[in-house]
């Protein structure tokens, strides 16, 4: 426990506390990325608790493209918007991974939103019937965690326990969801690493794992979604990799 708590507190000195379409966005901000959904959609009996929402972000392209995660299924599509604060998302292409409620109400709502507010890390979409209103937040690299990849502190650093909910690829970020005794400290330790070796395929391979250190000492379970830069992990001359996340039973492809 002594050696995880040194590699840990390691880590986190190391890396600080980092955790044209034609139609300009009207107060200036570029409207163009990747959205992480945060709030306004409640479902009864659906697979979230009360603030406790499942993975599920929108990326909008400059060429007019939309793709998404809804919790369960790859969205595809397209969208438009003008200066006054409309917009219209069109879903043409979902997989049929099986579906939940809330999932399936989040692909409902983009297509009932014709309305949104943007602020600069802030979308708002809005529905102008109910005039409820659904939140997303910008996602980019300064907004994730630095990474580790290094084979010395993979082999050696142990994690606290903890439950490793969800796992996905976001533009340049790997969203994971994890649970966690907690619920007195507003947040505990939580690092990937790199096993800095790679498996020769194509594209490359790279082993990862999430490693926690929690001093809460309450026993609450804390679901929080936490995000890491994967720039690091960027095998050098080629624009894919699969990473192999440890607990996790899927391979996470990346694009550069």
């Amino acid at each position: 426990m002594k050696g995880k708590n040194f590699l840990f507190a390691f880590y986190i000195l190391a890396l600080g506390v980092a955790c044209d379409h034609d139609h300009p966005a009207p107060t200036g901000v570029d409207i163009y990325g990747y959205w992480r959904y945060e709030s306004g959609l409640i479902v009864e009996g659906g697979d979230a608790e009360p603030g406790l929402n499942p993975v599920a972000h929108i990326q909008l392209d400059e060429d007019g493209t939309l793709s998404g995660f809804t919790s369960r299924n790859i969205i595809g599509g397209t969208f438009e918007y003008d200066s006054l604060g409309s917009i219209d998302l069109d879903i043409q292409m979902m997989t049929r991974v099986a579906d939940t409620p809330w999932s399936g109400r989040f692909t409902q709502v983009l297509e009932e939103v014709d309305r949104y507010r943007l602020e600069e890390n802030r979308l708002t979409l809005i529905n102008p019937e109910t005039m409820e209103e659904y939140t997303f937040l910008r996602m980019s690299p300064d907004a994730c965690r630095p990474v580790i990849n290094d084979e010395r502190v993979y082999r050696e650093i142990s994690s606290d326990e903890f439950q490793l909910i969800d796992a996905n690829v976001v533009g340049p970020c790997l969203e994971v969801l994890i649970g966690y005794g907690g619920g007195c400290e507003d947040d505990i330790g939580v690092a990937l690493i790199g096993s800095g070796a790679y498996a020769e395929s194509l594209p490359p391979q790279l082993a990862i794992k999430i490693v926690v250190d929690d001093d809460d000492p309450c026993e609450a379970f804390i679901r929080r979604t936490y995000y890491f830069d994967l720039t690091d992990f960027q095998y050098e001359g080629l624009d894919e990799l699969i990473l192999r996340l440890e607990g996790f039973d899927e391979q996470l492809l990346v694009r550069y």
